[in-house]
């Protein structure tokens, strides 16, 4: 017995939805604009990632590049706060979730065989009082191993960089409208 043709194309339809899943966040339920005032809390992650010599300097790297890259944001935002806002104060709570890296070190004695190295960062948007979470997309970056050798690190630097960017793309673009935005994970 032979397959019709149409339940195939289904289940490309279907599969391809499932990997368009992975590459957008969803929008947040409201608007990121409208509220009293804004507070971007610390960098948050787990603390196994702070003692280990191969992801403390990675840690470090992404801390100032949230302070670099979010906290003007933030600050704008505030300094655009109307007065008939809404009494709400969202915290942004920026957090590693997960975090592979290949430090320079490692990329010099064993260049593409010290593996892949990549990073999953979440952002929570969450309203106080209440603590209702309006948002809370995950950026994705990774440097392949051969990447990383031949740049002796910089590729896996360069990946702590994108993914903050990306985080700060969604920031900007949810704060009039929610329209959601990229992962920054490929196909």
């Amino acid at each position: 017995m032979r397959w019709p043709a149409y339940p195939s194309a289904l289940l490309l339809l279907a599969l391809s939805a499932a990997a368009a899943d992975l590459l957008q966040n969803p929008p947040p339920v409201r608007p990121f604009s409208g509220y009293a005032s804004y507070e971007l809390k610390s960098l948050e992650f787990a603390p196994e990632l702070a003692a280990n010599k191969d992801t403390e300097g990675a840690v470090a790297q992404l801390r100032t590049n949230v302070d670099a890259r979010l906290a003007p944001v933030v600050g704008h935002w505030n300094e655009l706060v109307q007065q008939s806002a809404s009494p709400e104060t969202p915290q942004i709570v920026p957090r590693i979730v997960r975090l592979r890296y290949s430090s320079s070190e490692k990329r010099w004695a064993a260049g593409a065989f010290s593996g892949k190295s990549e990073v999953v960062l979440t952002i929570t948007f969450v309203e106080s009082p209440g603590n209702t979470v309006v948002a809370e997309p995950a950026f994705y970056q990774s440097a392949a191993a051969m990447s990383g050798a031949w740049t002796f690190g910089g590729a896996d630097n360069a990946m702590l960089g994108r993914v903050v960017r990306i985080a700060e793309e969604y920031l900007n673009a949810n704060f009039g409208q929610a329209v959601g935005g990229r992962t920054g994970r490929s196909r």
